[in-house]
């Protein structure tokens, strides 16, 4: 996927999270290594604004939508990481399985 910026978005899906906890129910996404922790974007007006700051500008951050898609998973862009190819994950997801 393109952002209208014109860079490689990446894309994953993750399973549903427990909603009453907000942001705080996802610990940890990054790289597998767990060195990369990458700051979670959850608002669209979070979202519109990362573009406006001039130190975290160019930082990985990851923006999650929190309606289920029609798989019944979250969808999460990836973005400033254009050569990641896995994803690690630490949360409290609804469904344990």
């Amino acid at each position: 996927m393109r952002s209208e910026d014109d860079t490689v978005t990446a894309h994953f899906e993750i399973p549903q999270v427990i909603t009453q906890y907000g942001k705080q129910a996802i610990e940890y996404i990054g790289s597998t290594d767990r060195q990369n922790k990458f700051t979670i974007v959850t608002s669209l007006s979070e979202f519109n604004n990362r573009k406006y700051r001039k130190r975290s500008q160019k930082k990985p951050y990851v923006w999650i939508d929190f309606a289920p898609n029609a798989n019944g998973m979250l969808d999460c862009f990836l973005f400033n990481a254009p050569f990641l190819q896995q994803v690690s994950v630490v949360a409290v997801f609804k469904d344990p399985r």
